[in-house]
């Protein structure tokens, strides 16, 4: 599903208490990088995204954190280095 809004180059990175399962429960986060450099365009996208994610079966009503790593974005921000570390 990320491919087919964020287009055929995105990849996914899940991070945070979901990877642990020790940690169990809390949201689900979720990193995407992109080519995409506009950043409206990328605005949209995440949204068009996390509402598909809220219309399947797994996803309705569980907190979703999608940041989005774009060609746009400039530098990453602490929160993109730690969910690709992680």
């Amino acid at each position: 599903m990320v491919k087919e809004v964020f287009g055929s180059d995105a990849e996914v990175f899940v991070f945070g208490s979901r990877v642990d399962d020790s940690r169990r429960g809390g949201d689900h986060d979720f990193l995407v990088t992109t080519s995409i450099a506009d950043p409206d365009l990328v605005i949209d996208r995440k949204l068009h995204c996390l509402a598909r994610l809220h219309g399947t079966v797994e996803f309705d009503e569980e907190k979703i954190d999608l940041v989005v790593l774009s060609a746009g974005s400039g530098a990453k921000l602490l929160i993109h280095e730690v969910a690709l570390r992680e």
